[in-house]
């Protein structure tokens, strides 16, 4: 889907869509970069 078509999917503005998207993509890249917790830190 194109932004434009999911903006007008949730009835949003366009420029949320793009701003959650950004967001999203931060978030995702940061959970599969954080190194596992070590076995010791319990």
């Amino acid at each position: 889907m194109e932004f434009t078509e999911i903006a007008e999917a949730l009835e949003v503005s366009l420029i949320t869509v793009k701003r959650d998207w950004a967001f999203s993509r931060v978030w995702l890249y940061e959970a599969l970069s954080a190194e596992p917790p070590s076995p010791e830190a319990k």
